[in-house]
C-alpha cells in the first residue's frame, strides 16, 4: 500500500508512524526516530518520485475526503474549489469573531480547517491557477510566530507545522505564491518558525 504520510509525533520524542492510502496507519518507536524519517522521506521521493508530509500528528478519521487521493495527482477541481472556499469562510468568520470567541478559539477554529485542507488537499498541492484572497492569506500567516517569540508548546508548534503545510499546498499557485511573497509580515514569520527552537 502506498504511503501518503509520515508522521513524526509532537509529544512523542521516540514515536512515528506511516499512513497509507487504505487509510491504515503502522505505528514504530526508534530510538533514532528522526534519523529513520530523514531516509522514509528520501526513499519515498526516490522511489515514487514525489514528496510525502511529515505531519505532527496523525490525520484524524475523516478528514479526508477521498483517503485514495494519490499524492502525486493535483486535487480534483470541485474538491480543490470546496476547500478553498471552505478556507475562505473560516478565515473570514474567525477575523470578523475574534473579540467576541476570543484569540484561543479562533485559532483553534482555524487549526480544524486547516487540518481538513491538508487532508483533502494533495502535498503537491493546489492547481497553478487557483486564487485565494490576500486576508485570507494574512490570517493564515498570522498563524505562524513573531520573532522572539518563546520556545512554542507542543500545541502551539503543531499549529505552526500545520500551517506551514496549509501555506505549502497553497503555494502551488502562481497567483498564491505571488500574493503570500508580497505579505509585509510573511518572510519575518516563516524565518521566525524556522528558528522557533521547535524541532
Amino acid at each position: 500500500t502506498q504511503v501518503v504520510a509520515l508522521v513524526r509525533f509532537c509529544s512523542e520524542a521516540q514515536q512515528l508512524a506511516l499512513e497509507y492510502a487504505d487509510g491504515s496507519m503502522a505505528v514504530y518507536v526508534s530510538t533514532q526516530r528522526d534519523s529513520l524519517l530523514a531516509v522514509l522521506v528520501d526513499s519515498i521521493r526516490k522511489e515514487s518520485k514525489r514528496d510525502v508530509p511529515v505531519l505532527p500528528a496523525p490525520t484524524e478519521a475523516g478528514a479526508r475526503l477521498d483517503p485514495a487521493a494519490d499524492s502525486t495527482l493535483q486535487a480534483d477541481p470541485e474538491n480543490e474549489s470546496l476547500q478553498l472556499r471552505h478556507l475562505t469562510t473560516t478565515a473570514r468568520e474567525v477575523r470578523e469573531r475574534m473579540e467576541e470567541f476570543g484569540r484561543r478559539h479562533c485559532a483553534e477554529i482555524m487549526l480544524a480547517q486547516l487540518l481538513e485542507f491538508n487532508a483533502c488537499i494533495p502535498y503537491v498541492g493546489v492547481s497553478p491557477d487557483a486564487k485565494l484572497k490576500d486576508d485570507v492569506l494574512e490570517m493564515l500567516v498570522t498563524m505562524l510566530p513573531t520573532e522572539g517569540e518563546k520556545r512554542p508548546t507542543d500545541k502551539v508548534a503543531q499549529g505552526t507545522i500545520v500551517a506551514l503545510q496549509a501555506l505549502r499546498r497553497l503555494v502551488g499557485s502562481r497567483n498564491i505564491t505571488n500574493a503570500v511573497v508580497l505579505l509585509p509580515t510573511f518572510l519575518d514569520r516563516l524565518f521566525a518558525a524556522l528558528a522557533s527552537g521547535d524541532e
